[in-house]
């Protein structure tokens, strides 16, 4: 890794990154899923002042109550949910 990477390096160390979200028929989000992360990825986010919590963020589930949703990870009941097929 170089001291000062340009740009279009550091998207390009990303490019394959993606993020999965299923929802049920209200529109909700049930479950999200995302790429894991690369040693370099890391590397980069840690550089960046990032860090990989902030990444990992992006894999929690909305859940709500009718006003602002609060965050939570994706728990084993809403999986088998998902399999289920709710």
């Amino acid at each position: 890794m170089t001291d000062k990477p340009t740009a279009e390096r550091i998207l390009k160390a990303f490019a394959a990154i993606s993020l999965t979200i299923i929802k049920n028929a209200a529109g909700e989000d049930i479950l999200r899923r995302l790429t894991p992360l690369s040693g370099l990825q890391e590397d980069i986010l840690q550089r960046l002042g990032l860090g990989a919590a902030l990444y990992g963020q992006l894999e929690m589930q909305a859940i709500g109550n009718g006003s602002s949703p609060s965050l939570r990870p994706a728990s084993e009941s809403d999986r088998k949910r998902l399999r289920a097929g709710y």
